[in-house]
């Protein structure tokens, strides 16, 4: 077993590179970065408005699928997890929010003491370089650049008036603690620039001494000594090595590879661990389980102006766009995904809104090919996200081998509420499109489209088209219980010298992206593991 290091992070993701960055800050702790990835994302990963190519390109995801879904007609949804250093902050639409203040007191509520709102607000602050400067909500001394989000398209100013129209409150900031109302997403982007916590953390992409990036390695399993984590073995090169941690192994795989991680060193449930013939080194039956994901469903509508982003692809436009960005950093290929939105309450009678929403400023194309993303016409989409749906799946291991895929099971829509909340927030969009400044430019709506009336027509519609918006979370669950996977300082229960450092963790989801999360969860693990608290 190869020596040498004091702490070794798995899996350098959004919050992996976070903790691997700041347990180097100490010149005298060594520390080991482990990504299966690549070292990143390729040029066009830097540039915002590349998002459609770099999200779905499978050089830079495991290009992992669900399980046939049976409330979706037996549909199988792609559920990629990044596989890049930077992880979904290398390939995501950069948009920054953070959940209600509410649902972290939840948290603490179910055991994750230490985890309420106020407490976990100063390492969102920490993390932040917030363009809206320091203060009470947001921080500017962070690695991370977080600017305000914005857009010049005629459609996305119609939206906004629209919901103006519908009673939505306009909010000049999506981050407060309580965001009950619509405007605009604030992006990680800096200086025209994706920010990644590869990119902006220090020590992951250049050289720091005391830390050592190892990419293009996959981790087989951790090596558990008596009941303390001692080290991890890894492939690279076409060979298997094992490395010794003299501290701790902290493993940010993230929601889907942390527990597929776990299982495959025998830490999970003891039987059918060893229904596969792996060796129980603790039974946990947890592990894996309580997984949630927000499914994403999207109304399309053409429009009768040239308001939307397809005005880019045009020669001279796009021409003109290109020549902004290169040389100005600016124009639409420096802005992120999800320019306006916000939260909303599929029942008005609700005490919190539990639904997102995300205006794109054009139609997705339906072509094949690297291109066949790009809209063929003018139009817009309506894409809402249930926030904290109750229907729970799983992710367990299909065989004894490490590189083969796990089963990925999220069960979407196995609490009969979900589809009814989803069905309700559906309607309520269309009360959206019906308000008079956008129902001025709606030319039609495409889906579900005008003959999809009733309730089960929209169900219907829902099985056949809805997708996942990959904000997997839940599977090493913390808490004070017996039954949780780790506890409130994020350690395995059971194993010394072992942290989970990802979205895994989370109790519940969010009503919002979960990139944010993923980062304040490394920042404080980082300081966790480091035994500080917040400078």
């Amino acid at each position: 077993m190869t020596a040498g290091y004091d702490h070794i992070v798995v899996g350098g993701g959004s919050s992996g590179c976070i903790v691997a960055s700041r347990l180097s800050d100490d010149p005298d702790v060594r520390v080991l970065l482990v990504e299966a990835g690549r070292r990143d994302a390729g040029l066009l990963s830097t540039i915002p408005g590349m998002i459609f190519r770099v999200a779905y390109d499978p050089r830079n995801g495991w290009g992992y699928m669900t399980e046939p879904q049976a409330a979706l007609n037996g549909r199988a949804l792609s559920m990629t997890q990044a596989r890049v250093l930077g992880g979904g902050s290398a390939i995501n639409g950069m948009c920054y929010s953070r959940g209600f203040a509410h649902e972290f007191d939840h948290w603490r509520a179910l055991g994750a003491d230490g985890w309420s709102y106020d407490e976990v607000l100063p390492w969102f602050r920490k993390l932040e370089r917030s363009a809206r400067g320091g203060g009470r909500w947001h921080g500017n001394g962070g690695p991370m650049s977080v600017v305000r989000g914005g857009s010049r398209l005629g459609i996305i100013h119609a939206a906004a008036e629209a919901m103006a129209q519908a009673g939505y409150a306009r909010l000049d900031d999506l981050s407060v603690p309580e965001p009950d109302g619509m405007g605009h997403y604030d992006w990680f982007i800096a200086r025209g620039r994706r920010a990644s916590t590869a990119s902006a953390y220090p020590g992951i992409l250049s050289h720091r001494p005391n830390l050592t990036v190892m990419a293009d390695a996959t981790v087989l399993r951790v090596i558990v000594e008596g009941d303390r984590a001692v080290g991890i073995e890894v492939a690279r090169d076409r060979r298997i090595e094992t490395i010794r941690a003299e501290g701790e192994v902290i493993l940010s795989g993230g929601a889907i590879n942390s527990p597929k991680l776990l299982l495959q060193s025998g830490i999970g449930d003891g039987d059918a661990l060893k229904a596969l013939g792996i060796p129980v080194v603790l039974d946990r039956p947890q592990v894996g389980r309580n997984l949630q994901n927000h499914t994403a469903y999207v109304l399309t509508y053409t429009v009768n102006a040239p308001v939307t982003a397809y005005n880019y692809l045009k020669p001279v436009q796009g021409a003109i766009e290109v020549a902004h960005y290169l040389f100005g950093r600016g124009g639409f290929l420096a802005e992120g995904t999800g320019n306006y939105g916000g939260f909303f309450r599929s029942d008005p009678a609700l005490s919190h809104p539990d639904f997102q929403l995300f205006v794109a400023g054009m139609l997705r194309g339906e072509r094949r090919g690297p291109l066949g993303l790009l809209p063929d016409r003018h139009g817009f989409a309506l894409g809402i996200n249930e926030g904290r749906p109750k229907s729970r799946g799983e992710v367990r291991l299909r065989s004894a081998d490490p590189f083969a895929p796990p089963v990925i099971d999220p069960r979407y829509f196995e609490d009969a509420r979900d589809m009814e909340a989803l069905i309700d927030a559906t309607l309520r969009m269309r009360e959206l499109a019906a308000q008079p400044a956008l129902a001025t430019l709606i030319e039609a709506e495409v889906g579900p489209g005008p003959a999809v009336t009733s309730r089960a027509q929209i169900a219907k519609h829902i099985r056949a088209t809805v997708g996942n918006h990959y904000h997997v979370c839940g599977t090493c669950r913390m808490g004070s219980d017996a039954d949780a996977v780790t506890d409130p300082q994020l350690r395995v229960k059971g194993i010394g010298g072992l942290r989970v450092a990802d979205m895994s963790v989370a109790p519940e989801l969010v009503n919002g992206n979960t990139g944010a999360a993923a980062m304040m969860i490394g920042e404080r693990a980082a300081a966790l593991v480091a035994g500080r608290g917040i400078e």
